[in-house]
């Protein structure tokens, strides 16, 4: 559940990657990984200054998703998968892959990363967060 992009994935006939030098191969490895991380740190930087410029300049306000719209894009997108993998076996055999990698990796980074509002409201503290009220208390002692 974030912004779609096009810069998130590089493809390469597999023919060609294979006619690359193991140096070439490289080369193009380290490209695509330096694009991404330029992409991505610019990329937040341009919609941080986007978002404030449309709150202060036009006025708008910016609301949180609503938890069963989110539930809806999911439950839209378990339909969505189901159809394609029941027509389409290569289809299902990269999203089973998938499926797979994220059963191990995404309850891990439950562990590995603590809720991302928990250090920004230690910081920039919204009222009632829970970060931004230990931060209050800890200021008081």
């Amino acid at each position: 559940m974030h912004e779609n992009n096009s810069i998130g994935e590089f493809g390469m006939h597999l023919d060609v990657w294979k006619s690359l030098t193991p140096q070439q191969q490289e080369a193009v490895n380290s490209a695509v990984k330096d694009t991404f991380i330029t992409w991505l740190t610019r990329w937040q930087k341009q919609n941080a200054d986007a978002i404030e410029e449309m709150i202060k300049k036009h006025g708008v306000q910016i609301r949180r998703t609503p938890p069963e719209i989110l539930l809806a894009s999911l439950k839209a997108w378990d339909e969505v998968a189901a159809e394609n993998s029941a027509k389409h076996p290569s289809f299902k055999k990269v999203y089973d892959s998938q499926r797979e990698y994220a059963a191990k990796v995404v309850p891990a980074k439950r562990y590995m990363f603590p809720p991302y509002s928990f250090a920004a409201n230690y910081y920039w503290p919204q009222e009632g967060a829970p970060a931004g009220n230990a931060k209050k208390a800890a200021a008081k002692q």
